[in-house]
């Protein structure tokens, strides 16, 4: 009898991995909130709700062949949803992120060489955002 109920478990859990049927649900935004461009080495503070869609505002590149890199965020609360993208004609670039659970997070941007190893930032930028 036990072997009928764990055989039967165990096809039930291939089923869904195979099947495509996923334990986490995809989360959609419910409201927007936007981080706007601090000064060189600011950091900029926001209040944000659970499932907001949160865009960072980051300033233009001073230095050529730079690029914006995260190098601090806890992505169980903030949820990079996109590449960092430049926004154009020397805008500045904007990183977008999901509010995913409730607490006060730090996100760290450096720019940093492109495909370079170690390297020290040319720029750095944060944002602190309290997800209520």
């Amino acid at each position: 009898m036990v072997r009928h109920f764990l055989g039967a478990t165990v096809w039930t859990a291939i089923a869904w991995s195979v099947g495509g049927c996923s334990l986490t649900p995809k989360l959609e935004p419910k409201g927007h909130a936007s981080v706007p461009v601090g000064t060189e080495g600011s950091t900029a503070v926001a209040s944000v709700h659970v499932l907001d869609e949160v865009q960072i505002r980051l300033p233009p590149i001073t230095t050529p062949g730079n690029q914006w890199i995260i190098v601090l965020n806890d992505s169980r609360f903030l949820e990079q949803r996109k590449p960092i993208v430049e926004l154009g004609d020397g805008k500045g670039f904007v990183a977008t992120f999901l509010a995913i659970h409730t607490g006060r997070r730090l996100i760290r941007f450096y720019a940093l060489p492109i495909g370079s190893d170690e390297a020290v930032p040319t720029q750095s930028y944060e944002a602190v955002i309290n997800i209520e």
